[in-house]
Formats: structure tokens, sequence, C-alpha cells
């Protein structure tokens, strides 16, 4: 059983890996002209995003759990 400090800290986690996740994702819309261009018919072709955004929505359920117990 979590104790509350354990919950904190997984929600805390949680809500970082939301928010970068997040974040990237909209880097990718807003002017990424940087060494690594992704052209916009293949952002989502990558596995590395697919996986990032898959764990960002496990993330958010957890944080939501995390939530109510809290």
């Amino acid at each position: 059983m979590l104790t509350k400090r354990k919950a904190v800290l997984s929600l805390a986690l949680n809500i970082l890996i939301t928010i970068s996740t997040i974040g990237i994702v909209i880097s990718y819309f807003c002017g990424n002209d940087g060494k690594y261009h992704i052209l916009p018919h293949l952002r989502f072709c990558l596995f590395t995003t697919d996986s990032n955004i898959l764990c960002m929505l496990s993330a958010v359920i957890m944080g939501w759990f995390e939530i109510r117990y809290l």
C-alpha cells in the first residue's frame, strides 16, 4: 500500500512526464527548425514519439487515481 509521501512523489513525477511530453509534441508543430527537423507527415511515425505519448496517457491515468487516493 502506498504511503502519502510515495503517492505525492509519484504524482509529481507523473505530472512532470505529462508536461514534458506535451511540450515536446507542441514543439513538433511550433518552429522546430533545428538540425533534426521532422517532416509534418512523419511526426507521429517515430516509435519514440508514440511510446512517449502512450507513457503520458498512463501517467495521466495513474495521476488521476493518485489524486483520488490523496
